[in-house]
């Protein structure tokens, strides 16, 4: 006997299967993309060595950023720049190795301040906001991403564990948090030649869920 479908029967067929497949399709993208955040916090990435174009033991991009300016001696006696950014909302914190070489960067900071915030620094109007070669960034900021959905883009916790893979310290403190990466024996180049570092050191603290404040640095043996 020949069974007769209606145009209604054969709609609801169609999207009972076309709904079976939307969902078998959404949970293989869910698995790819965890399984992707696992191998990403299993083989992180390089250690975040530059901020706003600044890298450390990088006395080319040193020197392009600090030339015109004349440095604060800070502790130990080593060079120290401070800079705002345009809207004055961030303050950059750069630490050369000695007076003798100033441009050598061992250190450098980025951090928040508000309207009470009124230290003497220079200003970098052509800079809004200070990020590193990763895109991390301090506070929130306005993309066209973030104008087309109203939510203001900022960097957060998940983006850091998963570029830079499980922190070495958890700090948590009520409504603040610590993620401290540390390494020893870092690789990098240095005046065209392969060295390493004796000590790496990257922290990036959070206050209710924003990221506040991002230090990079290294140290470094006496002899280059």
């Amino acid at each position: 006997m020949k069974t007769n479908i209606s145009l209604s029967d054969k709609s609801a067929m169609f999207k009972k299967i076309t709904s079976m497949v939307l969902i078998n399709f959404i949970g293989l993208l869910l698995f790819v993309a965890a399984v992707a955040s696992v191998e990403a916090q299993e083989n992180p990435s390089a250690p975040e060595m530059e901020i706003a174009g600044v890298k450390l033991n990088d006395e080319a991009s040193g020197k392009a950023f600090l030339a015109k300016y004349s440095p604060r001696t800070g502790e130990n006696g080593q060079p120290v720049y401070y800079f705002y950014n345009k809207y004055a909302t961030e303050v950059l914190k750069i630490t050369g190795f000695s007076m003798n070489q100033p441009y050598l960067i061992v250190g450098a900071e980025v951090y928040s301040v508000g309207k009470k915030y009124r230290e003497q620094h220079f200003q970098i109007n052509e800079i809004s906001s200070f990020a590193t070669e990763s895109n991390f960034f301090v506070g929130v900021r306005q993309s066209a991403k973030s104008l087309l959905f109203g939510v203001a883009e900022k960097t957060d916790k998940e983006k850091i564990v998963k570029l830079k893979g499980k922190p070495d310290d958890v700090v948590n403190n009520e409504k603040r948090e610590i993620l401290t990466y540390k390494l020893n024996d870092v690789e990098v180049m240095h005046q065209g030649k392969a060295m390493k570092i004796p000590r790496y050191i990257a922290v990036y603290e959070f206050y209710k869920d924003k990221l506040k404040k991002i230090s990079i640095s290294i140290k470094l043996s006496n002899e280059l």
